[in-house]
């Protein structure tokens, strides 16, 4: 197997280290997302960075009818104090052409393939994955995102789109601690499962939506796959890597490696460690 650490970079003395606490068969490194893009299918209402609260409203009336086909019509960004104090109202509305509809449950279960980060700023970042109104929403089949700004007063003062690219697909989006959000790129599905087994390429972005960081493409390597990628308190990203490929329902049936990668701002690697198999 082409390893999958860089060659000036290759850090095995690490495992040595660890080899003593290490007694038993079979251990699988936990670094892959079970379900690709999950962040899509969480709470869109939670506390911000500013200690204020966001809640999005869905517009679906059909919803709470789960023999009909229900029809997403769009969203509603609140601003609430920490109290949940009402303070102002996104303008303009998200409609259902940017919002879409996701149905993690099917029909009658309609939520909008949006996720809200309340920054410091005081501002509202949205990302909004676009895809097929349906399930397969959330897993790695959308090839394109929005995102959307609104300022403290709700009113929209910024917005980007990025993608289609030729033969990418999203493996992930999800926001970091410091509001940030990374976007993983790649150009062969880990679908449901997730995992990006060919190709790929991290981006960090702001706010705003303008790219901060843009690292790779790096790949593929044979029967490797990288599990997911995070921005670290420095916020620089870091990836996870697992060898042999290893989604959920394979967990035991192989002695698995797993490798660290730390890039810096320019999306260079600076560091690397391996461990395994154990």
């Amino acid at each position: 197997m082409k390893s999958i650490l860089p060659r000036m970079l290759l850090a095995l003395g690490v495992v040595a280290g660890v080899g003593a606490q290490s007694a038993f068969a079979n251990a699988d490194p936990d670094v892959t997302q079970i379900v690709a893009n999950i962040s899509y299918f969480d709470s869109k209402t939670h506390f911000g960075l500013d200690g204020n609260i966001r809640m999005l409203w869905d517009l679906n009336p059909n919803s709470a009818d789960p023999s009909s086909s229900a029809t997403y019509s769009g969203s509603i960004l609140w601003i609430l104090d920490r109290q949940g104090r009402f303070q102002a109202a996104g303008t303009p509305t998200i409609p259902a052409s940017v919002g879409y509809g996701i149905q993690p449950g099917g029909p009658g279960q309609t939520k909008s393939n949006i996720i809200v980060q309340g920054q410091a700023s005081g501002n509202t970042t949205l990302v909004f994955l676009f895809g097929p109104p349906s399930a397969n929403t959330a897993t790695s089949t959308s090839t394109s995102f929005g995102v959307w700004t609104y300022n403290p007063a709700g009113a929209l003062i910024s917005s980007a789109v990025y993608g289609p690219y030729m033969g990418t697909v999203i493996q992930d989006i999800r926001f970091a601690p410091n509001g940030q959000f990374t976007v993983l790129w790649t150009n062969q599905s880990g679908g449901f499962y997730g995992g990006a087994t060919g190709t790929v390429t991290a981006w960090t972005l702001n706010e705003f939506g303008g790219i901060v960081t843009a690292a790779g493409p790096f790949g593929p390597y044979a029967n490797t796959s990288l599990g997911r990628v995070e921005l670290g308190p420095d916020n620089l990203q870091r990836w996870y890597w697992v060898s042999p490929i290893n989604p959920i329902m394979m967990t035991g049936t192989n002695p698995a490696t797993a490798a660290i990668w730390t890039f810096n701002a320019a999306g260079q690697v600076t560091s690397s460690v391996q461990y395994g198999p154990f």
